[in-house]
């Protein structure tokens, strides 16, 4: 007979994973949940849209893929009662808001391109000297929502910007594909993908994992420390200097990482059972 004791046991060694229905169909947050069952640990998948009672199952550990409202709010809710929260609420506020991101970026001395920040009544005013090529994207936004390159003047004039607030970095030539370094507590891997400002087909198009060295494995690192992120992506242009970041994301897809699944559930099972060994 289970006494109260197990039961407590099992709730503490439950983790809560909250998630936007957009990414049930995708690898992630999927992948991670079979790899905290095949642990031994029960995990409750929950969309606090439309099941917000159910963020009340309680766990010893939630975590987040998503960045909805209503997500950030759950994490809150456990972070104030106590519950161990991989990627705080606060973290992922700090990179969905790209103005900050890109601040906090900066003042760490992650290389990336000059940013500045305008309000959509002045872009044609502040912007129209350049330096051109230039990218536009909106302050808060993902998966390429909204990001436009602007070649002259003559493209900045025609433009229609339509959200309150315009960020705006030089253009960086690069290959065509973007480098991304993916993160799972100290691990860390490099792929290459099609760029989304480039290929209209950049969903479909595959990841190509590329070695990793000290210099990219510290820039991941050194992108999660300001934020105080443990999952997380890294979007890189490789320039003509080096590779340059572009933005940080929460809790990405790790897309082309077969051992992603395992190392997050390894990240996530170190919280649920403090000094236990992490097996990546």
């Amino acid at each position: 007979m289970s006494t109260t004791r197990d039961r407590r046991s099992r709730a503490a060694s439950a983790v809560l994973v909250l998630t936007e229905t957009r990414y049930l169909e995708q690898r992630q947050p999927s992948g991670l949940v079979a790899a905290l069952r095949a642990r031994g640990l029960t995990a409750h998948v929950v969309d606090p849209a439309l099941d917000p009672g159910a963020v009340h199952l309680g766990g010893g550990v939630a975590v987040a893929r998503g960045r909805s409202p209503a997500v950030l709010a759950a994490l809150e809710h456990l972070e104030a009662r106590g519950v161990t929260v991989v990627n705080r609420a606060d973290a992922i506020r700090a990179v969905v808001d790209k103005a900050a991101m890109a601040e906090r970026l900066a003042a760490a001395g992650v290389p990336g391109p000059a940013t500045r920040v305008v309000a959509r009544a002045d872009v044609e005013r502040v912007l129209s000297g350049g330096p051109f090529p230039m990218v536009l994207k909106p302050v808060h936004g993902d998966n390429s929502r909204g990001v436009v390159i602007v070649r002259d003047a003559a493209a900045l004039r025609a433009l229609r910007w339509e959200e309150p607030v315009a960020l705006a970095q030089p253009y960086i030539e690069g290959d065509g594909r973007d480098l991304k370094l993916y993160v799972a507590g100290e691990r860390v891997w490099a792929v290459r993908k099609a760029s989304p400002l480039l290929d209209p087909d950049w969903r479909r198009a595959p990841a190509e994992i590329v070695p990793l060295d000290a210099r990219l494995r510290e820039l991941a690192l050194d992108c999660g420390r300001p934020f105080g992120l443990a999952l997380y992506g890294v979007d890189c242009v490789l320039g003509p200097g080096g590779p340059a970041v572009i933005e940080v994301n929460d809790f990405p897809n790790y897309s082309g990482i077969a051992e992603a699944d395992e190392a997050l559930a390894a990240v996530v099972a170190a919280s649920v059972e403090p000094g236990s060994e992490v097996r990546p």
